[in-house]
């Protein structure tokens, strides 16, 4: 508040300044200024938590750690229509919140409102594709109505953290936000999918109860980088928390994997930063590592020591390489995880603190114009994937992710896109566990300046807030070993910020490739064979034809194409996925894509009239888009994804040449041999099962085909008119942490046994002849003993006699109508269901009651 009047002061007396001259210009608030992008937040860094003792960090739930504070729960709630409407004073601890609306934290306020028995007011949930829900004017927002919601709550600070710093974490908060604490103004924030941090030392009263106060503000200059296909929501809605580290501490740290030529031995490579806030330089210091495979059994133990000492308020950098023999690699198929931890320990020997952090031995290359994965390379079968809740909008649960995983891996997807930002932290350690290849995705969209040709990419006023958002994604999740390739954005045109900021990022992290897909000269004909080029490390479109994505692949030998969305999952649709995969699998170099979506975006509101829910799933700014899911809002899976397990199914089944029950297993696996699997086949003679049994035992490596023969007996001589069909199916034969045993993973149905007898064909000199008679209102054919009567004025079968009957009352029209979808709202007047309607003999065809 203090730092917007004095802006707000300065502003005036520039205005009196130059007032001669030229009409006074308003001053910017920080929320308005693209210049202005955070204060007073700490650096950003990996995800960590720091903990007494290493038996304690090898827990994996950094809830528990006796050095964090979760001020998740019920916080005091003001909605205020507009930023110049707030109270002047509710940051202060004297101010009265009684009154106000009780608030879950972390929530979406707009959710939270529609959502209640009784509306308390608040601005109403908005859905929209590519117009902002508020006039395009940047970096200003001219709307009179910029909602804000102002947080309070209050906590003690256990004594014991007297002696160290306390940092306040907010893990998401949308789109801006000024903090407070005990009264005091602690800082500003932006971006609302990656951490603001800030170090609240000496504002808090340990032993003392504080007070957190919090303003959000709904639209800022930030929502011009934040214009993605989503629903439009604000608040607290991630994790918030304190928590303690001692005077010298571990900042943040860097774990990459480098595997030898024979993708066998491995080198760990670890950087740690050491922050000293002791006041006194700090010798002798010292950082304690060790490596626990899955088992908790040590792998080795080793000591990073310092060179020099650290002086106060600096930090010291310490690395260590060690060879690793043979590790279990991790991948998608074979998701190998290692448990490393970091004691920090002073010159006088003592335990400081403890972090860890899970690893996965694995290396990305390009080589050959493809992008290898431990050597191999793999294929995307993807899916691009919100952050969306039916009940809870933004704010995700752990059941919420793990379930959206489970139901991926049963369908054969194995990566995802993080569409069009950063995920909560945990999702990442979930693919970790579970096992999916991730393109993580900065929070950069700017689709309707894009479209109005304002290029926001290339002005340098916004470079800085570009930069900020690609490094506070880096930093945060570069130690996790499902994250395989960086993207910079989506749907942003093209320009500086981006090639700056692709620059930067490979200064953090050189591991990686780095992959964006806007282009200034975007073809908008999606069947085009000339697309143009993207200039990073992958080629990537959106919604190609097959021609057209083979002709862009072609244009440059040295890199892969990965399609970053393709298969509009709305309504039935993917029904061309196999015709997109039949490329794939001929071309070496195109290395897969990601679906859109992967679940429907139908909030549960309440009818204030009824107070029933119902599913809002409507953009009521620029068309229908909510609806484009592969399984329904509430995880409902939908017909569409049958055919996605099918063509994504990593074993292909086919017939062999020789007796009826020989066929070939193909593994197309990357790293997975077939030894889980146990394979399941039945003979259906016309439709009815005739014969079945179980294969135990396969053998096939990844890349290699099994030869396997059934023991499929046929009756000799063929009976009859019979038909034979087999049926196979590969299963789990153990549970898996994403499927339980006896789960599908590929299917298959090939003919067996002769051919069945062809029908008898009537000779055409047997039929008897018809005659035609036109006249001029009808057209008249005549049989033996029946007549058909077409009437040309109404397109209609108006009669239908047989031996002088008419067995009709009212003429037939053909009816070829059906229930529009999203597709053909979407699709305007060039949808084919717009195109059937203007044909004459096509009507609609409506209820009787119409």
């Amino acid at each position: 508040m203090l730092t917007r009047l004095l802006t707000l002061f300065l502003g005036c007396l520039t205005s009196v300044t130059f007032a001669q001259n030229t009409p006074p210009t308003p001053a910017l608030s920080d929320w308005e200024d693209p210049s202005i992008i955070a204060r007073n937040i700490e650096k950003a860094h990996a995800t960590l938590t720091p903990f007494p003792s290493e038996k304690q960090a090898l827990s994996d739930d950094w809830r528990k750690s006796p050095r964090v504070q979760l001020l998740n729960g019920t916080w005091k709630f003001k909605w205020a229509k507009h930023p110049n409407r707030i109270p002047g004073d509710f940051f202060q601890p004297a101010a009265f919140d009684k009154n106000w609306d009780d608030m879950p934290v972390p929530s979406n306020w707009q959710v939270v409102g529609a959502r209640a028995e009784k509306n308390p007011g608040y601005d109403r949930p908005i859905f929209t594709n590519i117009k902002h829900p508020f006039p395009a004017t940047p970096p200003r927002i001219t709307t009179d109505t910029n909602s804000v919601g102002l947080y309070r709550t209050r906590f003690t600070v256990p004594a014991g953290w007297r002696e160290g710093e306390i940092y306040l974490h907010f893990a998401g908060v949308q789109s801006a936000c000024y903090v407070y604490v005990n009264g005091q103004p602690v800082g500003y924030h932006e971006d609302g999918m990656t951490p603001a941090e800030f170090r609240v030392t000496d504002l808090l009263k340990p032993g003392a109860e504080n007070l957190l106060a919090v303003e959000v503000i709904n639209w800022s200059d930030g929502s011009y980088l934040e214009d993605q296909d989503f629903w439009r929501l604000s608040g607290i809605y991630r994790d918030v928390f304190l928590y303690t580290t001692p005077k010298l501490h571990i900042r943040d740290f860097q774990v990459s994997t480098d595997l030898d030529e024979q993708y066998k031995n491995a080198t760990i490579k670890i950087a740690t930063y050491v922050r000293n806030l002791t006041g006194q330089p700090q010798p002798n210091y010292s950082v304690r590592v060790a490596l626990y495979d899955a088992a908790k059994k040590a792998v080795f133990t080793d000591v990073m020591r310092s060179a020099d000492a650290v002086g106060t308020e600096q930090e010291g950098l310490l690395r260590l390489n060690k060879p690793i023999n043979a590790p279990a690699l991790w991948s998608a198929e074979t998701p190998n995880l290692y448990t490393l931890t970091m004691q920090l320990v002073n010159g006088d020997g003592i335990v400081q603190e403890v972090v860890s952090q899970r690893v996965g031995f694995r290396e990305m290359t390009l080589t050959g114009g493809q992008l290898l994965i431990n050597g191999k390379a793999v294929t995307f079968k993807g899916v691009n994937r919100h952050e969306f809740d039916p009940q809870t909008g933004r704010v995700i649960s752990r059941e919420n992710m793990i379930r959206d995983i489970q139901l991926m891996k049963q369908n054969n997807i194995n990566a995802v896109r993080t569409s069009h930002y950063p995920n909560v932290p945990e999702w990442y350690d979930l693919c970790d566990e579970y096992g999916l290849y991730v393109i993580d995705e900065a929070n950069i969209e700017s689709h309707e300046l894009w479209s109005k040709n304002y290029e926001i990419a290339d002005k340098p006023e916004w470079r800085d807030a570009f930069m900020a958002r690609g490094r506070a994604m880096v930093e945060r999740d570069k130690n996790h070993p499902s994250i395989v390739i960086w993207s910079l954005g989506n749907e942003t045109s093209m320009g500086q910020n981006f090639t700056d900021m692709a620059n930067f990022i490979k200064l953090i992290d050189n591991t990686r490739p780095i992959h964006y897909e806007g282009r200034k000269n975007y073809n908008t004909d999606f069947a085009s064979t000339k697309q143009p080029q993207t200039s990073f490390d992958i080629i990537s479109t959106m919604y190609p034809s097959v021609a057209g994505m083979v002709a862009l692949m072609e244009k440059d030998p040295t890199r892969p194409l990965i399609v970053c969305e393709y298969a509009h999952s709305m309504g039935n649709s993917v029904g061309n996925l196999k015709d997109y995969w039949a490329a794939i699998d001929k071309y070496p170099r195109m290395q897969g894509g990601f679906i859109w979506d992967w679940a429907d975006q139908g909030l549960q509101l309440r009818d204030q009239s009824t107070g029933k829910f119902y599913n809002d799933h409507i953009n009521y700014i620029d068309g229908a888009n909510a609806g484009d899911g592969l399984v329904n809002a509430d995880r409902t899976p939908q017909p569409e994804l049958n055919e996605v397990k099918q063509v994504y199914q990593s074993v292909k089944i086919t017939a062999a040449e020789g007796q009826p029950g020989r066929i070939m297993v193909r593994n197309n696996y990357d790293f997975q041999t077939l030894e889980p699997f146990a394979l399941h086949w039945t003979v259906l003679r016309n439709g009815v099962v005739f014969q079945e049994g179980t294969v135990a035992q396969l053998a096939g490596q990844p890349g290699q085909t099994q030869v396997v023969t059934l023991p499929i007996k046929l009756p000799a001589p063929p009976i009859a008119g019979a038909e034979y069909f087999l049926n196979v199916s590969l299963k789990l034969k153990a549970a898996t942490p994403w499927a339980p045993a006896g789960h599908e993973v590929a299917s298959a149905q090939l003919p067996v046994g002769p051919k069945p007898l062809a029908p008898v064909v009537v000779g055409i000199n047997q039929i008897q002849f018809v005659r035609p008679v036109v006249s001029a209102t009808n057209i008249t054919v005549r049989g033996v003993n029946f007549a058909v009567v077409f009437d040309k004025a109404s397109n209609t079968l108006s009669e239908f006699l047989v031996r002088g009957k008419n067995l009709i009352q009212k003429g037939l029209t053909p009816s070829l109508w059906r229930v529009p979808t999203d597709n053909d709202e979407g699709g305007g007047a060039a949808s084919s269901l717009s195109v059937g309607a203007k044909l004459a003999c096509i009507k609609p065809w409506l209820p009787p009651s119409a």
